[in-house]
């Protein structure tokens, strides 16, 4: 020890505080939010705080809950290593809100309000977004700034879509571009400064530039990956959406194919991306990696199983943790356990009251749409139904399943419509339904000769789900 000069432990030192200040900010500084407010209209029950596990595979986690007490007030609190948005789930809205580390927020909940009769049953219901209301800001809370920002931003582009999709750069993009960038030319928040940039890029996206390497140069490349950042995430998705389709028909690329379905290997899938110059960023690569995976499952080009193999492969070779997270996710939803859990308690009911299960469907692929009377796209889909060859009614099962009151509607309707395949009735405010994300008619289903889920939310027939099969799971027929 007596041979180490001052000069080397200053050194030394100065290394070592290096470390732990890179560590930091990796890893990230958890800090205690707090989230308060008062709502008597739903005293005695929970508030219960979610924010986005990521978002490609928009899987939803927990991060805060708690009591609503008699008089209304409530007060939750978490750690938060990074701003993100985090969302509370209302009767039949999504309200959100920004949340930064270390702060303290006072929210107004609207109140309650009974979902009117019959509401569930409309078939083009959609779930609403709102913006939690924050008491006590000022104009230069991020919240703030990102609202007063998306109602010009919005603004302008539902009046002028047409146009600029059309016109390009001459429909004047670039000078309202300037003006949104100097009117919220704010330095002190550096999420609202990213988040105002890549909306900004979204814009330009889809006014004239829909090149892929070009956005990555000028957004992606040798940038910090944003992963709690809506806008960020999204002009990434938009950029590489269904990337894996597009990327295995060019001269570089004409070895993914493979890589999936043959090999199911992740560094066979990073070579083959990585011929592409500008996915020279290790990190980036592998986030367009997992993406690609995710889109993949939903295309219709690889099996399932064979696509869980790759994944498989990526999960136990990343070294990122965020990446590692979002592998972990995309493999969670293929298999879908929460929702392969609603199905299997899912009770309903023939016309005769007779009450059956998807047990009884077991050994075969089993079709099932969950529709309703009152649905017009349900009625096209029922017409196109009949029109299947006999081959495919041998090769699926297809199962409808109304969510109506009234079996008596129910019966006239089959009669009219004339449908011969498996009809049955399940009551349309159960919570499996909701687990099932059964919000839109028709939606559907795709249980495989296992029991277990193949396709969640899958294709309707009307856009081509015949093909879609035929091309996914036909070898399993021969």
């Amino acid at each position: 020890m007596n041979d180490i000069k001052p000069k080397k432990i200053k050194i030394f030192t100065k290394n070592l505080v290096v470390f732990f200040l890179l560590l930091f900010s990796v890893l990230g500084y958890s800090q205690k939010v707090t989230v308060s407010g008062n709502d008597l209209s739903r005293a005695g029950k929970e508030i219960i705080l979610y924010s986005w596990s990521d978002e490609i595979t928009f899987l939803k986690d927990t991060i805060a809950t708690c009591k609503i007490h008699k008089n209304g007030d409530f007060n939750c609190a978490f750690q938060l290593n990074e701003t993100c948005p985090v969302f509370v789930l209302l009767e039949d809205r999504s309200a959100e809100f920004f949340a930064e580390p270390g702060t303290n927020y006072k929210i107004k909940i609207p109140t309650f309000k009974e979902p009117k009769a019959g509401k569930f049953l409309n078939p083009f219901q959609e779930e609403e977004t709102i913006y939690l209301d924050l008491l006590q800001t000022d104009k230069t809370e991020l919240n703030n700034m990102i609202r007063r920002f998306e109602l010009m931003y919005n603004d302008y582009v539902s009046s002028r879509f047409n146009e600029i999709y059309k016109f390009a750069k001459h429909s004047g993009v670039d000078t309202v571009i300037k003006i949104l960038d100097t009117t919220f030319s704010y330095q002190g928040n550096q999420y609202f400064n990213e988040y105002k940039r890549y909306k900004i890029g979204m814009l330009r996206y889809f006014a004239y530039i829909r090149n892929d390497k070009y956005l990555t140069k000028e957004y992606f490349r040798n940038q910090p990956l944003l992963y709690d950042n809506p806008a960020y995430m999204s002009l990434f998705c938009q950029t590489y959406d269904n990337y894996f389709t597009y990327y295995a028909k060019t001269s570089e690329g004409r070895d993914l194919s493979m890589n999936i379905s043959e090999q199911k290997s992740y560094q066979q899938l990073k070579k083959t991306l990585s011929k592409n110059i500008a996915l020279d960023d290790e990190n980036f690569k592998e986030l367009v990696i997992l993406k690609g995976l995710h889109d993949a499952f939903y295309s219709g080009n690889y099996k399932s199983d064979v696509l869980l193999q790759t994944i498989d492969s990526t999960i136990l070779q990343l070294a990122n943790p965020s990446h590692k997270k979002i592998a972990l996710n995309i493999k969670k939803k293929i298999t879908a356990p929460e929702k392969l859990k609603a199905l299997k308690t899912l009770e309903f009911f023939d016309i005769d009251s007779t009450k059956h299960t998807f047990e009884q469907f077991s050994g075969k692929y089993i079709y099932v749409g969950f529709c309703n009377t009152l649905s017009f796209s349900c009625k096209e889909e029922f017409e196109l139904a009949k029109k299947l060859p006999e081959k495919k009614e041998k090769a699926f099962e297809m199962v409808t399943i109304f969510l109506d009151d009234q079996i008596k509607t129910v019966k006239e309707y089959i009669k009219t419509n004339n449908i011969k395949w498996p009809i049955f009735l399940a009551d349309h405010k159960l919570a499996a339904l909701k687990e099932l994300n059964v919000k839109v008619f028709p939606t559907y289903y795709l249980i495989g000769p296992d029991g277990n889920i193949v396709r969640s939310n899958t294709k309707t027939l009307k856009e081509g789900f015949e093909e879609f099969f035929a091309r996914t799971f036909g070898k399993d027929q021969q």
